[in-house]
């Protein structure tokens, strides 16, 4: 650069040094954070690689909508190239948190692969607990109760236990950066996630499957770029095989499942058939039924009536009967009082008949002489024995010649012969008729016997004497 250069350059610099002052100072701080970017690389690389190697991150991940189970895995674990391999399922899912609701990825926790790095609390012990991201779970801490929205889907909220309980703030591998990931509910966008047991969901299979290499690479770095690509079609390829195998089984599983559904069927709709012919029959014995029971509840209606006039027939007899009745219980009382004063009447002409009956005794004792004298002759032997037989004869015919008179009494209300023999004894006035024409009187078999029976044993009772022979007068005798 000659003078001229230099004089004018000054001159340039003089006149605006408040632009070149600007420039020196923009060009001096670029420099600097172009050297700061250069120097902090290797720093931001190897922080990387640690904390990738430290907590596992996946080199592969494999996602299967058929679902991916443990022989799957196993397969992949066989290649030599594989260091571990581990199934993982995931749900998206509302969660409520007290500064509103946040959409959250629902991880299960795995091992050898993908770890947590625990930044504050613990780890899960049951099924209830969880951790959750350490960042962005805005509105939630250690030892609150996380629930779902029931605005999630049905098979969400069935997988998922009703509500964990927060035990710890982590950082995951899978989220090195600030963005969390898109999802297909709410707004699309994650807003973080959170890490539970595998026991805690219900699930039948896995949906993703992840695989650590085995060697140590650097990341980022071309040779581990070069060796993932020349693995990728081997991953692929047995991925292939398993998803295959997979959908070979699912589709003859449902192949199955549809020769059980046709043949289910065909047996339904045999069965609807057998179903409309006992219908039809069902109909045919209904009818039948339905027509016998016309006939029967017109029979039935008929009883009715008949029983209906029946009833009022018998009302009409029973009271015709209570009618009669009572004219029946007038005249029986009546009757009685009737009965009752011929009764008292009969009792007083027997006690007079009694009374009677001793002065007949007294008088055919004093007619007869034999009688007189045998009693002369023994009153001196045995007077007081004679007295005392004749007191008890007398008391037994007076009993007898009672019980007679009541038996008589109660068959005079129901034959006439009887009284027509009192008539005829009261107006005959003769006191020695025969025994056996008074007797033949009376019709009715039975009664004559027992009376004659009673007349021989009260006859028996006065007559006899101490030698056997009656003692009686003749004409009591006869009359008896």
């Amino acid at each position: 650069m000659n003078s001229m250069m230099r004089k004018l350059l000054g001159r340039s610099i003089k006149k605006s040094m408040g632009r070149f002052l600007a420039i020196m100072i923009i060009t001096m701080l670029g420099a600097a954070f172009f050297g700061g970017l250069m120097a902090t690389e290797p720093a931001f690389i190897k922080t990387a690689q640690y904390f990738t190697e430290e907590y596992h991150l996946y080199d592969f991940r494999i996602l299967s909508t058929y679902g991916i189970d443990n022989e799957d895995i196993e397969k992949v674990e066989e290649l030599p190239q594989t260091q571990a391999a581990v199934g993982s399922v995931y749900y998206d899912a509302i969660v409520e948190t007290s500064q509103g609701e946040l959409i959250v990825r629902v991880h299960s926790i795995t091992e050898g692969v993908n770890e947590l790095m625990l930044e504050e609390g613990r780890m899960p012990e049951s099924a209830d607990e969880c951790v959750i991201d350490s960042l962005y779970f805005t509105g939630v801490e250690i030892g609150d109760v996380i629930t779902f929205s029931d605005g999630n889907e049905e098979d969400t909220l069935d997988a998922l236990a009703e509500s964990y309980t927060v035990v710890g703030k982590v950082f995951s591998p899978l989220y090195m950066n600030t963005e969390r990931g898109t999802t297909s509910i709410g707004n699309g966008k994650l807003a973080s996630f959170m890490y539970v047991l595998p026991e805690s969901m219900d699930f039948e299979y896995y949906t993703e499957m992840y695989i650590a290499l085995e060697g140590d690479w650097e990341i980022y770095s071309d040779e581990y770029n070069a060796y993932v690509d020349s693995l990728e079609e081997i991953f692929k390829e047995t991925a292939n095989v398993t998803v295959y195998a997979r959908y070979s089984d699912i589709v003859s599983e449902a192949e199955q499942e549809l020769l059980e559904g046709e043949q289910d069927y065909a047996e339904g709709e045999q069965e609807l058939l057998d179903g409309e012919q006992e219908l039809s029959d069902g109909e045919r014995e209904l009818e039948e039924q339905k027509a016998e029971g016309e006939e029967e509840l017109a029979q039935a209606w008929a009883e009715i009536e008949d029983g209906r006039a029946q009833i009022l027939s018998g009302r009409q007899e029973l009271l015709d009967a209570e009618e009669t009745l009572a004219d029946a219980k007038a005249q029986y009382e009546e009757g009685l009082a009737e009965y009752e004063e011929g009764l008292a009447e009969y009792e007083e002409g027997l006690a007079q008949a009694l009374a009677g009956y001793d002065e007949l005794i007294a008088g055919e004792s004093e007619l007869s002489s034999g009688w007189a004298q045998l009693q002369s002759a023994a009153a001196q032997l045995n007077e007081a024995w004679a007295q005392l037989e004749a007191g008890r004869a007398e008391l037994e015919a007076s009993e007898e010649i009672y019980n007679l008179c009541v038996s008589i009494r109660s068959y005079l209300d129901e034959n006439s012969e009887l009284l027509e023999l009192l008539e005829y004894l009261e107006s005959s006035g003769d006191e020695t008729v025969d025994l056996d024409t008074l007797l033949d009187m009376i019709s009715d078999e039975e009664l004559r016997e027992a009376l004659r029976e009673a007349f021989g044993n009260i006859q028996g009772q006065i007559g006899e004497g101490t030698d056997g022979e009656s003692d009686a007068p003749d004409e009591l005798t006869g009359l008896l």
